[in-house]
């Protein structure tokens, strides 16, 4: 653990010592992030021939809280866990870069000898127990990062662990083998989701992918394809053109290989619809022998780039074993970073360069040709009003259109919404000179863009608010009516046609229909066919999902008392018994309302009807209702009024 270089001259020593602070460097400062500590003990199971890896994650983050790895492999015996896995920079390469596993001849991953530390990255507490394939020994014990750390000097003889439990060889418990960790005494900030786990697992590795002998499990469920992100646009290799191909290119399924200084470069590069979101996907990730290598990068490549924005929509992997067989160590302990600068990595540096300037062009020349179909496709719907707009309007706002279709930065969605808004824009008579601008520019320019989503942004506000001004008018007329106690059939009706008219939150709502018999049934045990109260009503049943809404209004005039609650408390739950024991059927919520001329205001059936609130079935009167419902509509108004608080026109939205 010390080294010495004495001097002849003068006889004296210098020793070289390592502080027992090294543990903060080789666990702390480098595994920060569970799916790298992780990580890092999935590599230690493939290179033990496990055939399978179960990680189980915390279910919340309180002190007992562990998150263990449990692999299938060779397990070690005591004798290895003293001379290996306790011998802090033993590889298992030692010199060799192309070292096999003892069983499955697996190129083995492992390197430096420092990953059995990557759990103090999460940690402050790591359990081993492992119980040996070749004879049955079965260890059990622990490292305690307090008890490691100091800043004393690592002596010659090393510290001793604790250990828990060791039984001698047994040729029945043999069968048992395998490897366990426990990472115990968490220090993590926040836990992490299964699935956003695993889908960072995913990255980190291709074995899962590429080893039909290899599973990776996180709380039971395997890892997803890392590469599922969002709905593919454009996937390279496979979908270059004959004359696009790179000179020497084989295709491999969706992969495609290349020969760079002697060297196999395996690759796959996807482009999506959309930008990806998460800034950690983006780019091109780097494989050594199916383990990460290198974070998603862009090959060192900065400014000026064909398709720079590209860059938003680009996923993709390239696998080169070749730069994990140097006889110089090129990436760097994490895993996560290679040293580019070596001659081997340089030129695949370069070849990634080249071939990453080549898509981003080819991208930009494939959406563009995406969009001119869509865009067909699209005027196609619009043709009828643009055939309205006369020849020079029709092609003022056409070109205008292709203008927004050449926008690299657009999603097709923003896209869509700009042409309706544009074009809306133009039969309104409002924006002609902008649109007329854009229609004549050779590009849009970023001052234009940003105008343009700013005025449709207002457009819209303004386009919703006369929706609702029309819906809060009708609102109006309907509440007129039902304080002259006009019920009959045409409201009725069309109450049942709009029930937003009551609501706004029952705006997805529709008639249903499809349980009709279900509904009569529940009107007769209830008793409410019968009741001469309930004569006169107007009743509905509308649905939205799983989501069934009934509806009793009861005749202008009537007061609620108890005996029509009882009845439609009982009329409800009818309904609930009978649709709960279909379990075939569609609806899983019932959803009631009663609403009446007034309330009676006796204390005991208030008490009733603020119960019912906590059974989702609520009773109110005709003015609560209908004064609910305006208070909505207008907030709806002021938010409106909100997109652009300097705008006159959404100024006046409130004043009106």
């Amino acid at each position: 653990m010390t080294n010495a270089i004495r001097s002849a001259e003068h006889g004296r020593v210098l020793r070289l010592n390592y502080s027992g602070r090294i543990i903060d460097h080789l666990g702390l400062q480098m595994y920060q992030s569970p799916v790298a500590a992780v990580a890092e003990l999935v590599a230690n199971a493939w290179d033990a021939d496990a055939d399978n890896v179960k990680i189980t994650l915390p279910a919340g983050l309180t002190k007992a809280a562990e998150l263990t790895v449990k692999d299938d492999g060779n397990g070690m015996s005591f004798t290895e866990c003293q001379a290996r896995f306790l011998n802090v920079g033993y590889g298992r390469r030692g010199r060799k870069s192309t070292e096999l596993s003892k069983r499955k001849k697996r190129r083995i991953l492992g390197r430096k000898g420092i990953g059995k530390f990557a759990g103090f990255g999460i940690a402050k507490l790591v359990r081993i127990e492992t119980i040996s394939r070749e004879n049955g020994e079965r260890t059990v014990f622990e490292m305690d990062i307090l008890k490691l750390r100091s800043d004393e000097y690592v002596n010659r003889e090393g510290t001793e662990i604790d250990l828990i439990t060791y039984d001698g060889p047994d040729e029945l418990r043999q069968r048992e083998h395998g490897t366990t960790v426990r990472l115990k005494q968490l220090t993590l900030s926040q836990r992490r989701e299964p699935k956003t786990f695993a889908r960072s697992m995913a990255r980190r590795f291709l074995l899962h992918q590429t080893a039909a002998d290899f599973n990776i499990l996180v709380n039971d469920e395997p890892l997803p394809d890392a590469d599922e992100l969002l709905p593919v646009q454009f996937s390279f290799p496979v979908e270059y053109r004959t004359e696009e191909r790179p000179s020497g290119l084989e295709l491999s399924g969706e992969w495609g290989i290349e020969v760079v200084r002697g060297k196999h470069v395996k690759w796959r590069v996807r482009f999506y619809h959309d930008p990806i979101g998460e800034e950690e996907l983006r780019g091109i990730s780097v494989f050594a022998g199916g383990k990460m290598v290198q974070t998603p990068f862009f090959f060192n490549l900065s400014g000026g780039l064909p398709g720079q924005h590209g860059q938003q929509y680009i996923s993709g992997q390239i696998q080169v074993d070749a730069l994990d067989e140097q006889k110089a160590d090129l990436v760097a302990p994490e895993r996560q970073r290679v040293d580019w600068d070596h001659p081997l990595a340089s030129q695949i540096e370069r070849w990634g360069q080249d071939r990453l300037r080549q898509l981003l062009r080819l991208w930009r020349s494939r959406r563009g040709e995406k969009r001119e179909q869509q865009l067909q496709a699209r005027l196609t719907g619009f043709s009828a009003r643009l055939g309205r707009l006369g020849s020079r309007e029709e092609r003022t706002v056409t070109r205008a259109i292709r203008r927004v279709a050449q926008i690299d930065t657009l999603s097709q969605t923003q896209f869509e919404d700009l042409g309706e808004a544009m074009l809306t824009a133009w039969e309104q008579g409002r924006l002609h000179d902008l649109i007329d601008d854009i229609a004549q520019a050779e590009e849009l320019s970023a001052d234009q863009l940003v105008g343009l989503l700013a005025e449709a942004q207002v457009l819209t506000a303004l386009n919703t608010a006369e929706a609702v001004r029309t819906k809060l008018l009708t609102v109006g007329g309907l509440k007129r009516r039902i304080d002259h106690q006009e019920l009959e059939n045409a409201v009725r009706d069309y109450i049942s046609e709009h029930p937003w008219l009551v609501s706004p939150k029952w705006e997805t709502f529709a008639i249903e229909s499809g349980v009709k018999a279900v509904i009569d049934n529940a009107l007769s045990e209830s008793g409410i066919a019968v009741d001469n109260d309930f004569k006169g009503r107007v009743d509905l049943t509308l649905s939205s999902g799983e989501h069934l809404l009934v509806l009793e209004f009861m005749r202008p005039g009537l007061k609620l008392d108890w005996d029509h609650v009882n009845r439609f408390d009982r009329y409800v739950r009818l309904i609930r018994t009978n649709l709960r024991s279909n379990t075939g059927g569609t609806f899983r919520r019932v959803t009631g309302y009663i609403v009446a001329d007034q309330l009676q205001g006796k204390a005991d059936l208030a008490d009733r009807i603020v119960a019912m609130e906590n059974d989702d079935m609520f009773a109110l009167d005709w003015p609560t209702l209908f004064s609910n419902a305006i208070s909505q509509w207008q907030d709806f108004l002021v938010i409106l009024a909100g997109r652009d608080p300097q705008d006159e026109r959404l100024k006046g939205l409130i004043a009106d």
